[in-house]
């Protein structure tokens, strides 16, 4: 037998004689080693996890949805399937057309929302005219009443603004050359706008003045003119109305089979008043190849910045920015928000806490902060008019993050919302609408939904 043959059977042996707790000591050493394996790992999935917390909690998660959003109808229509059939709150309006909703607090403290509505089943027609409902909290809402009535010409979106403890109230009513046959219902309308018109109250709308104009159809070029977002008072106390001029199927002219070197094309401008309404200057024609940009909403940007969003055909809203008070206006551009040619709007939340001293004696007077984040109402597609939310941007509009899903609803359209912040909440109104058997697009009614924005930064 060889020495390594002697020495291997040695090995044999002495391994044979180890006593039980060597083998269990090796065991627990193994054991030992697995465990802090799996311990190291336990904590890089533990840290793993906490990350993916953290992104969903700053990133991902929507802070409002139906769950947490207060829901309350302003008006409803009739039943757009079952005609006998009144979904009327409050009850005995009779609408079945509701749209272009506005909010403003108004001076005595309550929220007041107008829109433009008819009793025929479509947009445009003579006696649409302008109606208003009115809320001591924004959940219980009045019957609505006339706030405008039409004399034979529509009225087109109502905006509603207070300053100095004094109401105002904008809309365009259309002009009688810009009427045509709807060959389908088989009825006389009207392409929406014509002249801009402004009216007063100092008694919370109990009383009016006569309406006056603001912007006629025939100023600058023959076309009309139209509003659907709210005004803004800048940092230098000027006002700044966006409106935006567009042709009717016949008015300037003739459209279908014309030259379109014959065209009169819309554009979308500012209106800018520093005397509180008493004078008015136009100012802006912008425009995009391959897209109308119209229903604009203006919010100032520190500065001296304004920023202009725009709907448009093109399944993105538009964007335009002004660097001297919005005389002139840069090239639009596309921003990060979806839009499926529908109306959006963009506002300022303030920073101040509501219940702070001097709150209220600064929205009686207008002052308004631009040091808050921006909001944004809007549909979150570049198709349909759902879902509807709002989502909130602290770097100016240049990125965007869902704060709230306020309709998500898939068979319905929520659309032309427009915001109001009041008492530390927002709300948001919007037309609802379905398609019924027909197939057109029939209007349910007007609904506000509301959230607290304590916590909201």
């Amino acid at each position: 037998m060889s020495v390594d043959e002697e020495e291997s059977k040695e090995h044999g042996r002495s391994l044979a004689r180890r006593p039980f707790r060597v083998y269990v000591h090796t065991f627990l050493a193994f054991l030992k080693k697995r465990i802090a394996w799996v311990h190291r790992r336990r904590q890089w999935v533990l840290s793993a996890l906490l990350c993916l917390l953290w992104v969903y909690i700053f990133y991902l998660r929507v802070p409002f949805d139906h769950s947490n959003i207060d829901y309350q109808w302003v008006t409803r229509t009739v039943h757009p399937i079952k005609p006998d059939t009144e979904l009327t709150t409050p009850s005995g309006t009779g609408f079945h057309y509701v749209h272009m909703g506005m909010l403003e607090q108004l001076p005595n403290g309550s929220i007041a929302a107008v829109f433009q509505a008819s009793f025929e089943h479509y947009e445009g027609s003579g006696d649409q005219s302008l109606f208003w409902s009115t809320s001591p909290d924004g959940k219980q809402w009045h019957p609505p009443s006339v706030l405008v009535k039409s004399e034979g010409l529509p009225l087109w979106s109502p905006v509603l603004h207070v300053e100095g403890g004094r109401l105002w109230a904008f809309f365009s009513v259309s002009k009688l050359v810009c009427k045509y046959l709807d060959r389908v219902r088989n009825v006389i309308r009207y392409s929406p706008g014509g002249d801009i018109m402004q009216m007063s109250s100092d008694d919370s709308g109990r009383t009016w003045s006569s309406p006056i104009a603001v912007h006629l159809y025939d100023d600058e070029i023959s076309i009309p003119k139209v509003l659907a977002n709210k005004m803004v008072v800048l940092s230098n106390g000027a006002w700044a109305l966006p409106f935006w001029r567009e042709p009717g199927k016949n008015c300037p002219v003739v459209r279908h089979g014309a030259d379109p070197a014959t065209l009169v094309n819309g554009s979308a401008g500012l209106l800018k008043s520093g005397d509180q309404g008493l004078t008015w200057s136009a100012t802006g024609h912008i425009v995009t190849e391959g897209s109308w940009l119209i229903e604009n909403s203006v919010v100032e940007l520190p500065g001296y910045r304004l920023l202009q969003v725009f709907r448009s055909k093109l399944g993105v809203s538009f964007y335009s920015l002004s660097y001297d008070g919005g005389i002139t206006w840069t090239a639009p551009g596309q921003t990060k928000l979806k839009n499926p040619n529908s109306k959006s709007h963009v506002m300022r939340i303030q920073s101040r806490n509501v219940g702070q001293a001097g709150e209220e004696e600064d929205f009686l007077e207008g002052k308004l902060t631009t040091d808050g984040p921006l909001v944004v109402a809007y549909n979150n597609s570049p198709k349909k008019r759902t879902p509807l939310v709002i989502a909130i941007s602290h770097d100016e509009g240049r990125n965007w993050k869902t704060l709230a899903n306020v309709e998500t609803n898939v068979d319905e359209q929520f659309a032309y919302p427009t915001m109001l912040e009041s008492r530390g909440r927002l709300y948001v109104i919007y037309a609802v609408m379905r398609t019924d058997p027909n197939l057109k697009l029939a209007a349910l009614g007007m609904r506000v939904a509301s959230f607290s924005l304590k916590g909201v930064k």
